[in-house]
């Protein structure tokens, strides 16, 4: 999805995402939980598409980044579905959206066809090994060893 000018990010192509909300830490969740539930609200939010934050496999992160002076704790997830999916942006936020393999958007973001956040960038080569070794739409088993942190 492209990042609308002015907004974090700006003009970037990246995955839907954004803050963690009061809402998403209700009782008392674990970090894995609360970052889970802030996905599956982003990609409502921005995408229009619904997912439970328990059908979302924990890809990669965190990756701490830095962009316009601000540090961001960053962390990805994977949904998986083999229905149709309708993309319906949030205008306010984004311009624009497409639907590319991991190595397409990777090709694209090396000869800078597509600029891509480096943050990103790292979640699509992580979901591009998981495409190229089969493992793609496997599903994480929650154990986060209690601490939050997730494997």
């Amino acid at each position: 999805m492209r990042r609308r000018s002015g907004t974090v990010f700006s003009r970037a192509w990246a995955f839907p995402g954004g803050a963690v909300d009061p809402n998403d830490r209700a009782g008392g969740a674990r970090l894995s939980t609360v970052a889970a539930r802030a996905a599956a609200r982003e990609l409502a939010e921005e995408a229009g598409i619904v997912a439970a934050h328990n059908e979302l496999e924990p890809l990669l992160g965190p990756i701490v980044t830095t962009d316009a002076d601000r540090q961001f704790d960053v962390r990805f997830f994977a949904f998986w579905t083999d229905q149709s999916v309708s993309v319906r942006l949030n205008a306010a936020e984004l311009t624009a959206h497409r639907w590319l393999s991991p190595a397409d958007a990777l090709h694209r973001a090396a000869d800078e066809t597509l600029y891509v956040p480096p943050a990103t960038k790292a979640a699509l080569a992580a979901l591009n090994q998981k495409v190229r070794t089969g493992e793609a739409g496997t599903w994480w088993s929650s154990n986060d060893g209690g601490d939050g942190s997730v494997p």
